[in-house]
């Protein structure tokens, strides 16, 4: 699989919502470089500067630019269990099926429990309590 970062200029929007580009940047992961530009010229018709490598090449944490969409086209399998570090199948067995079967409980798949800053006082997946 190539991975390949799209940057966008000041005249570039996003033609589903209108969103002004400036400062953003799209992640796409298909099996060719090729194939990465075929996405991005199918759902931005070629309105993108230019395309890198990688997110240090394309300057993401030099100019501070932020991810405006991530494609991954083609994936194959699902992320691993962080209780026990097993490969998930990602086609009949899902994480949180894995994980109830294996561990009787899933883990969360919300950020509000990695977000420490946040104002809620329980999650609004799972309802745990900080």
């Amino acid at each position: 699989m190539e991975t390949r970062i799209f940057t966008f200029g000041s005249n570039q929007y996003d033609p589903y919502t209108g969103k002004h580009l400036l400062g953003f940047y799209a992640t796409v992961t298909a099996p060719t470089a090729g194939t990465c530009e075929q996405i991005m010229q199918h759902l931005y018709g070629g309105m993108w500067a230019t395309d890198y490598p990688t997110v240090e090449a394309a300057g993401v944490g030099e100019w501070g630019l932020i991810e405006h969409v991530r494609i991954v086209l083609g994936a194959t399998s699902a992320p691993d269990c962080k209780l026990c570090g097993h490969d998930v199948d990602g086609g009949t067995n899902t994480l949180a099926q894995h994980q109830i079967a294996e561990h009787g409980e899933a883990e969360c798949p919300s950020a509000w429990h990695v977000n420490q800053g946040n104002k809620r006082s329980r999650c609004p997946i799972c309802n745990q309590a900080d």
